[in-house]
């Protein structure tokens, strides 16, 4: 999803909000603090009784970045891609039972298997499976389906952006300004 990154979270007690590397605070006007008013989020953050929960997504739309996802100005959508329980983040079928649980919407899984690289090129590109999206995917991320660290490079989590994307195409062939 090509939006703006955020993170929303119940720690010890208090909420907290934040883009992929900035602590928010809950009272700034950005939409990192208005999504924790959003009724699914909200109910989740408070439910979950765990000393620290943490909420990893996307947020889309005309007002961020250049694809708006068919919503319209002034509105905005959000897709969870993450969930962090007590530092620890969940396994996929932990993750997939936490947000239906919850009623989260997720990001669109689009395989679920065994690696294949040639597999993962040819998802990434095509039209997004976003409902109301008539422009490109930005590409697709691979996770394990098991948690797990390397010592190269951290939590092993890759993104493999799409060739139209990196050209600067849509679905249309038109270019966008990045």
């Amino acid at each position: 999803i090509h939006g703006t990154n955020f993170r929303v979270g119940m720690i010890d007690g208090k909420l907290r909000c934040g883009s992929h590397r900035v602590i928010r605070t809950l009272d700034d006007g950005t939409i990192y603090s208005q999504i924790l008013k959003n009724p699914i989020i909200k109910n989740c953050l408070e439910a979950v009784t765990d000393r620290q929960v943490i909420l990893y997504g996307e947020i889309f739309g005309p007002e961020f970045q250049t694809f708006n996802y068919g919503i319209d100005l002034g509105n905005y959508g959000f897709r969870i891609f993450d969930v962090k329980i007590n530092k620890v983040f969940l396994n996929y079928e932990d993750f997939i039972a936490f947000c239906e649980k919850y009623k989260l919407p997720t990001v669109p899984i689009l395989f679920v298997g065994k690696y294949d690289f040639n597999k993962i090129k040819s998802l990434a590109d095509g039209k997004t499976t976003i409902e109301g999206g008539k422009h490109i995917r930005e590409g697709v991320v691979v996770k394990p389906i098991v948690e797990r660290m390397n010592c190269k490079i951290g939590r092993v989590i890759l993104k493999y952006v799409s060739n139209a994307f990196l050209q600067g195409e849509t679905l249309e062939g038109d270019n966008y300004d990045y």
